[in-house]
């Protein structure tokens, strides 16, 4: 009989997997998923295991620039909600990210902390800055940890280029100006 012909993982609960390529030219697979997620069931029951629902992914609707005009909404199209939070705070401190290194000063003289020392870098280094460099200076300079300061080394390279004041050439942050 073909069920004989079966291979050793069919209906094993945790082995079926629709995409994967064995599965897909498994002549069995109908039945193995079916007898999978009946296994799976019986043995959830067995051990007390109580699944919750998923609960349906919300789409956020795109993003209009609003008619005002402001630049951080043209701006943040696309970026991570973390970099557009903080293009929102520039903005609403008003600092002349752009204009002021420019003219080789340093726009961030308190806070964000990383950024201060990102366009420290910047300004002092004439072929720019890579993110593992600027991850190991926030690691020295403001006792973080090597996933906090890689975070905020992306962080800083996608705010500064998104603003416009630095390009990212072949891995390395530089300012406009340079480029």
């Amino acid at each position: 009989m073909l069920t004989s012909l079966r291979p050793g993982c069919y209906g094993f609960a945790l082995s079926f997997r629709a995409e994967a390529p064995e599965c897909i030219a498994c002549p069995f697979a109908a039945d193995c998923e079916q007898a999978g997620a009946e296994q799976l069931a019986r043995r959830r029951a067995e051990l007390g295991i109580v699944v919750k629902e998923k609960k349906p992914k919300v789409m956020r609707a795109p993003r209009v620039a609003p008619a005002d005009g402001h630049a951080t909404a043209v701006l943040t199209d696309g970026l991570p909600k973390k970099v557009e939070e903080l293009l929102t705070r520039i903005e609403r401190a008003g600092i002349r990210v752009t204009e002021a290194l420019a003219k080789r000063e340093n726009p961030f003289t308190a806070s964000p902390q990383f950024l201060r020392v990102t366009c420290h870098l910047l300004l002092n280094m004439q072929a720019g800055i890579d993110r593992k460099t600027l991850k190991v200076a926030f690691e020295k300079k403001l006792g973080w940890s090597e996933g906090t300061a890689a975070a905020h080394a992306t962080q800083a390279f996608q705010a500064l280029t998104a603003l416009g004041a630095a390009t990212e050439q072949n891995g390395r942050l530089v300012l406009k100006e340079a480029a």
